[in-house]
């Protein structure tokens, strides 16, 4: 997961931006990455304290439900 911050005085990175910078942190690590694609979602709609799961086939976030005593 990466996140972007803007500071006073930069500019929002376009999506392409953004992809390209992470392929580029794994690539650094030795990650392989080539077969990855981007999901990208707004960070004001991720609750920090939930779990989510990636809908891969219809490409969205999706908040998985709490279970019994999982914080």
């Amino acid at each position: 997961m990466h996140f972007t911050l803007v500071l006073q005085g930069g500019h929002d990175l376009s999506d392409a931006e953004a992809e390209a910078i992470a392929h580029a942190s794994l690539e650094r690590r030795g990650k392989p990455h080539a077969h990855l694609e981007a999901l990208h979602v707004a960070n004001v709609s991720v609750e920090p304290s939930s779990r989510y799961r990636v809908d891969v086939e219809g490409k969205r976030l999706v908040e998985e439900p709490r279970t019994g005593n999982t914080p």
